[in-house]
């Protein structure tokens, strides 16, 4: 224990190269291990990996396509990235999920950066001791690997659909947010930290659509509410919202207006009254459970 302690003392870069080593093998194996050992599975992971070979193959990367039919079940980020993904390593399951398993990798490195910031013991006067440190070390360790090996959490990290990109932007949103409002002494990097909030809402926009935008916000109001009016007004300005929902929209708008420009309203009546509203407000699909269930 004596040695743990002075290589995190005196060899810092030491310590964070073993610690991210072990980050790093813990999620090789829960997500890129035998990644492509086996066949696409249920119905799902075949429409995504399928749209995504159309684009490849017809050169069209504005609207997916299954068996010459539009699917506008979801927005194009995840086809561009298994798309990219076929061309370096082929048209295969493996390239089929590398996405959902790089994402699921970007969380988790994310994830420790965050953790090892703000979590575990901080002492009175901001110093810390050794043992200080060692906890800190320990939990972040320790709390990384429970969140690589969460069963959810490897399982959609090894599937080729757009749920662990969706989780991955939702979270690194709710992250980067939490950054910029914990740097209230730092203005410059507080910003950027804001800035990287609105890229990822964007991001998952382009994802899975507008509900990319409405979790997190709906979590951070929630956040500021509790701490109070006051809270809410100053970091309402401190993150910029008008600029910020700017660059959200730079980021969706040129694809949403170019896919209505190719299919019109049966791309806006199917996407965003279909997938996105009657979804949230009645059963569809057959599914057998009240609404109620999914509210």
């Amino acid at each position: 224990m004596a040695y743990i302690r002075m290589i995190l003392k005196q060899r810092p870069a030491l310590a964070w190269i073993l610690a991210g080593s072990w980050v790093a093998v813990v999620g090789g194996v829960a997500y890129l291990w035998n990644l492509g050992r086996y066949g696409l599975i249920d119905e799902t992971e075949p429409l995504f990996a399928e749209a995504a070979r159309q684009m490849v193959l017809t050169g069209d990367w504005i609207s997916p396509y299954f068996n010459g039919e539009p699917r506008f079940d979801k927005p194009p980020l995840i086809y561009w990235l298994m798309g990219f993904a076929y061309q370096v390593v082929g048209v295969n399951s493996w390239g089929a999920r590398l996405p959902s398993a790089l994402s699921a990798l970007g969380l988790l490195g994310f994830s420790f950066f965050t953790l090892y910031h703000f979590g575990g013991p901080q002492p009175a006067d901001n110093r810390p001791t050794g043992d200080s440190t060692l906890m800190r070390w320990w939990t972040t360790l320790l709390s990384c690997s429970l969140m690589a090996l969460s069963p959810l959490l490897v399982i959609w990290g090894r599937t080729g659909v757009s749920d662990m990109l969706l989780t991955a932007c939702i979270s690194g949103a709710m992250f980067a947010f939490f950054w910029g409002y914990a740097q209230v002494d730092q203005p410059r990097q507080q910003q950027r930290w804001y800035l990287f909030f609105y890229i990822l809402l964007g991001l998952g926009t382009l994802t899975k659509g507008p509900v990319a935008i409405v979790l997190p916000v709906l979590g951070i109001a929630l956040f500021l509410l509790f701490l109070g009016k006051k809270t809410v007004v100053q970091v309402l300005q401190e993150a910029r919202w008008l600029r910020g929902s700017l660059v959200v929209l730079a980021i969706t708008i040129p694809w949403f207006l170019a896919i209505t420009w190719q299919h019109g309203s049966a791309y806006v009546d199917d996407f965003f009254g279909y997938h996105n509203f009657e979804r949230f407000t009645r059963v569809v699909n057959n599914h057998a459970a009240p609404w109620y269930f999914y509210l």
